[in-house]
Order: structure tokens, then sequence, then C-alpha cells
């Protein structure tokens, strides 16, 4: 089968991944699939294959910067480009004060040391290309803090920051980079929440258009960032 675009996405074997990597097939892409959990990977993999779409499985934990920088490369070789990337993976704990110093290390490890260090596998392929996609799932934490999630903030925060960045590192060249933002979004890592019930949540399907919204502009269009937020969510914080 020639591969006419690619895409890989991390975090990709459950939740809000799992959602963009099927959408993606749908779409024509051929998708990388990049995540801890071989057997969920091998089963997504199937479920694309099922739609007619190719899937490349690349497991690999995002704190293992060697790992990923095989993952990337791996799939780049399969795939023969690399055009797009949707930076998801990503853990939750709670905590501020009291969070651990092995939790807080996991989080920054995680959602910022990992997140960077595929894009840095990814980009010189881009670059080479002088094309393609940088799509980095942050988080409303990432712009506003919250003390019970704490070390998260923190984590969502730098990588916002490194976001804003690259996007103007890059603004010279063919590579796009855009954030977007959601809050509490109805997906096992939202499963605790007591005051929201899943149907008031953002859907993991309003993430899935929005990416699709970035992907849809021009290339002399850039959008830096995307905030969803969640509107049961901000209602209740004015009536507090």
């Amino acid at each position: 089968m020639q591969i006419e675009k690619s895409a890989l996405v991390t975090g990709a074997s459950r939740g809000i991944g799992r959602s963009i990597a099927l959408d993606l097939a749908q779409q024509g892409y051929c998708v990388g699939l990049l995540a801890r959990t071989l057997e969920d990977l091998n089963s997504l993999a199937e479920e694309i294959e099922q739609l007619g779409s190719q899937a490349i499985v690349v497991p690999a934990d995002v704190r293992d910067a060697s790992a990923v920088h095989h993952a990337v490369t791996t799939f780049i070789k399969k795939a023969g480009k690399i055009d797009l990337l949707v930076n998801n993976a990503g853990i939750l704990k709670e905590g501020c004060s009291n969070i651990s110093p092995e939790d807080f290390a996991d989080l920054i490890q995680t959602n910022l040391v990992g997140a960077v260090s595929v894009i840095q596998a990814v980009l010189p392929s881009m670059k080479e290309a002088d094309s393609g996609a940088i799509i980095n799932l942050i988080s409303r934490s990432g712009k506003a803090a919250y003390p019970q999630v704490g070390g998260y903030s923190a984590s969502k925060f730098g990588f916002y920051g490194y976001n804003e960045a690259l996007f103007k590192e890059l603004a010279d060249t063919g590579i796009r980079v855009s954030a977007i933002c959601p809050s509490f979004t109805n997906t096992e890592m939202a499963q605790g929440l007591k005051d929201l019930s899943p149907e008031e949540m953002i859907q993991p399907e309003d993430v899935v258009k929005t990416l699709r919204y970035l992907l849809s502009l021009s290339k002399g269009a850039s959008i830096k960032e995307i905030t969803l937020t969640c509107q049961k969510h901000v209602a209740r914080t004015l009536e507090a």
C-alpha cells in the first residue's frame, strides 16, 4: 500500500489518543501508534486495519528518550515520512504541596521531558522535508493552575511554554505547531471527578473535531493554541 500521508500519535492506546488515531485512519492516514501497552496497541491496530487503513505499532515509554528515538525512527522508516505528530501521551497524579518527590518527578518526566523527546525525535525528518504539523495536547491546567493538581499543572505549564517557543522558532519553516488545551474531558483520567458527570464533560470527539479544524487550514494560516473549556465547570465556578 502506498502511503500518501502519515501521522504518529503518542498515548494512542486509550482516551483522546485512541479517538484521534481512529479518526486519522478514517481520513486515510497511515497511523503510528506509540504507547507503553503493546496489547492495547495491537488491538487498536487491528481495528484500524479493519477500516481499510494502515497502522504501525511502535511501543515505547516516552520517559525513555532512547526508546522514543528508536520508535520514531522505526515509524519513519516504515512509513517513509512523517506528516503529522499528535503529541498526546500524559499522566495525572494529584497533589501540590503534599505531592511526593517521586510522583512529581514522574509527572515532569512524562508530561514535559517525554513530550519534548518525541518532538526532538520527529523534527529532523520534518525539517528535511520543510513540512509537517506538530499538535501538542496540553490541557487547560497548563494555563490555569489548580491546587488539587499542582504538580500536574507545573508539568503542563512547562509544556505550554515550550509549545509557544517552538511555535515561534519554526514560524519561518513549513512546519506548523499548535496546542490543544482541553479542560475536563470524558476519559479514564477524569473518572474520579465527583462534580461533573461524563455527559457534562468535553467529549473526546470534541478534541478530534478541533484537530480536524487545525489540519483543514491553509498553509498560510497558523494557530498557536485552542482552549476547550468545560461549560458546566465554568458555570459552577461562577455559582461558587
